[in-house]
């Protein structure tokens, strides 16, 4: 029990860390609105936000007001990122075993495996790792950016977006079981 409360509270912890991080004015406007892991939308320093295309992008990263902002998204924000998905993800899978652990099943369902419950987290922990990588990558070699690669980011974030919910709903329905069906 005592992993699921150290993972909850660095999963919390993280996501406040990754904020701060984020929001230093070193990082600039676009890196506090975590553009590429929210949005289809640039945020600009002082015009209306651009759609987020191959070559808006490219500018963005390359440009030389804004590339030291693409530099402290890479190697401030993401870094945080991936620390905060594995504790997260970790928190959701742990938690989801504990729970349907302790939960006296019905017939038909007690014979299902705990590494089931760890599906939805590993598919949440899978996408988030993926769309960072990504990201990270788009980041460091502009080149890497096509029309066929942000659509990939696109699907990562919707992925991670829908197993992260689904296995927050998980957690939350197993705790509910396990006082239901002591």
């Amino acid at each position: 029990m005592r992993i699921v409360i150290l993972l909850g509270t660095a999963a919390i912890t993280l996501s406040f860390i990754v904020s701060i991080v984020a929001n230093l004015p070193s990082s600039g406007r676009a890196v506090a609105a975590r553009f590429l892991e929210r949005t289809n939308s640039l945020p600009k320093q002082t015009e209306k936000p651009s759609e987020v295309t191959v070559n808006t992008l490219r500018d963005w990263i390359t440009e030389g007001s804004t590339s030291g902002f693409s530099t402290a998204y890479a190697w401030k924000v993401i870094p945080l990122d991936f620390l905060f998905l594995i504790s997260l993800g970790c928190f959701l899978g742990v938690g989801s075993s504990i729970l349907a652990s302790m939960t006296s099943w019905p017939a038909g369902f007690s014979k299902i495996p705990l590494w089931v419950w760890w599906c939805l987290p590993a598919l949440y922990m899978l996408a988030d790792a993926c769309e960072d990588t990504l990201i990270m990558l788009f980041l460091n070699k502009p080149m890497t950016i096509t029309t066929n690669s942000l659509d990939l980011l696109t699907q990562f974030r919707s992925i991670k977006i829908w197993t992260n919910v689904l296995a927050t709903v998980q957690v939350f329905l197993l705790g509910l079981g396990s006082y239901v069906l002591k």
